[in-house]
């Protein structure tokens, strides 16, 4: 997927979806789009929680989104028992938690 210069908007609507690029991401503006009915796991709507978001490895159970590598990871429990999932490399601008949207 390709950044148009603009408030771009990438979303994902369930766990299946993803191994995506995103080329040209600027934190600044674009953002990405989580479908609560399609993650669950104690999401909530808007943007994501701080203590479910990790850059690197996961270090808490509540983590559920790690950005890593400029790879981003759905982790369904936080724990490594069950493998995080690519959901897309992003390149561009450093992601961060605010550039997540659960909706």
């Amino acid at each position: 997927m390709l950044d148009q210069q603009g408030r771009d908007r990438f979303r994902y609507n369930n766990v299946r979806e993803g191994w995506d690029t995103i080329v040209g991401f600027d934190a600044c503006e674009d953002r990405l789009e989580i479908s609560l009915t399609g993650f669950r796991l104690g999401l909530m709507r808007g943007v994501l929680q701080s203590n479910q978001f990790s850059l690197g490895a996961t270090t808490q159970t509540t983590h559920r989104f790690l950005f890593n590598n400029d790879r981003l990871f759905f982790d369904p429990d936080g724990s490594g028992a069950r493998s995080a999932i690519l959901l897309a490399k992003v390149t561009g601008n450093d992601l961060s938690r605010t550039n997540i949207v659960v909706v």
